[in-house]
This record gives structure tokens, sequence and C-alpha cells, in this order.
């Protein structure tokens, strides 16, 4: 049977234990000796949670070393461009034109380089202008008020539920 199942089936069986005017307690007590091959189902999607996140895991340890391996490859790349570009200028080597691509050295377009910041003369400095400030609610403070017991409006307290596998 399927989790599915097995959950339609306790509940049903909840459902007519609860119609028959029983006690919690039996209730309970019968649930619980009814509920074997439930027990084994969550086991074992718990045990299909933990190996598709210890996956997961895995997955980010690979990424992250290829990461590393494209980063020390771009690097590489570089080194290449600028150890061609100096051989190409220190030739006087302009341009080379192959079957499958050209190589030319060209120009960059003009840029300033500053050299001395102090010694800018002030007509050519200039200010940016601050970002706005970004107002957003303090949920913790509209928490807290409302645990308090003040109403907020707009605000209500919810909660949410999780799965925890340890």
């Amino acid at each position: 049977m399927n989790l599915f199942e097995l959950v339609g089936e306790r509940l049903a069986l909840q459902s007519k234990l609860e119609t028959l005017n029983l006690d919690q307690e039996t209730i309970l007590d019968t649930l619980d000796g009814n509920s074997t091959e439930l027990a084994e189902k969550v086991e074992n999607y718990g045990y299909v949670i933990k190996n598709r996140m210890a996956f997961v895991d895995a997955m980010a340890v690979e990424i992250d070393r290829m990461m590393a391996r494209r980063e020390a490859e771009l690097n590489r790349i570089d080194a290449i461009e600028k150890w061609l570009l100096a051989s190409m200028i220190a030739c006087n080597y302009t341009k080379m034109e192959g079957p499958a691509f050209t190589i030319s050295v060209q120009n960059n377009p003009e840029k300033v380089e500053v050299v001395s910041e102090k010694d800018i003369p002030a007509n050519y400095w200039r200010t940016p202008e601050p970002k706005p400030p970004v107002s957003v609610p303090d949920k913790k403070m509209i928490l807290d008020a409302m645990k308090a017991g003040k109403e907020v409006d707009g605000c209500r307290i919810t909660r949410t539920q999780r799965l925890v596998i340890k």
C-alpha cells in the first residue's frame, strides 16, 4: 500500500472509532496498534529524504569544485591572452588572419587613470546622490507586540509546520 492509502485507512478508522463514542485513550491505543505499516512507510520516506539530501550535498561539493576549476581555467585564459597581446605588440604584429578566426591588436577607448586624488581640482569632484532609505515592516517588533496582546492592523500571527528528520 502507498502512503496515501495508509493515511486514508487510518483517518477512516479514526473517524469510525470517534463515532463509537470511545474515550480518547482507547482511540489512540487502537490507532497505535494498527499503525505498524504506516510507521514503516513513514520511516522509509525518511530514508528517501535523507538519501536525496546526501545527493544534494554531494552536488553542492561538486559545484564548488567545478566553480574553482572554472576560475582556474579563466585565469589561465587571461594569462595566455596577456602573453599573446604582449608578444604581438613586441613584434609589431597587429593582425593575424587564419581560416577559423582573426586575431588582432586593437586600442581600447581612452580612460582616465587617477594618479593622485589630492591634486585633482575641486570642480572635478562630484558627490553621488544617496540612495533613498527603504522601509520594511519590522516583523520581529510586530510579532513581539502581537504576542503581548496588541493588535497590529494588516498583520496576523501564523504558524506553519516543517518536517524534521534527525
